[in-house]
């Protein structure tokens, strides 16, 4: 089902990852939305596929840095 994705600019934020070794994006939009997969050509991208399940969010998030040690 083709879905566009619409919204007031900084509505929406792309955390960057890689899906299948491809690079990727999981989106939200105040509440996770899903994934995006690059696929990249040498003359640039050539399509960009969208799986609009918020579960993706999750499965492929980079991790949470760790938090920073205090300093006394």
């Amino acid at each position: 089902m083709f879905r566009a994705a619409v919204g007031e600019p900084g509505t929406w934020r792309m955390e960057p990852t890689v899906a299948n070794g491809r690079p990727a994006a999981v989106a939200r939009g105040g509440e996770p939305y899903g994934l995006a997969v690059l696929d990249i050509r040498q003359d640039g991208i050539a399509a960009v596929t969208v799986f609009d399940d918020p579960e993706l969010v999750a499965r492929f998030s980079p991790p949470a840095p760790p938090p920073s040690a205090s300093r006394p």
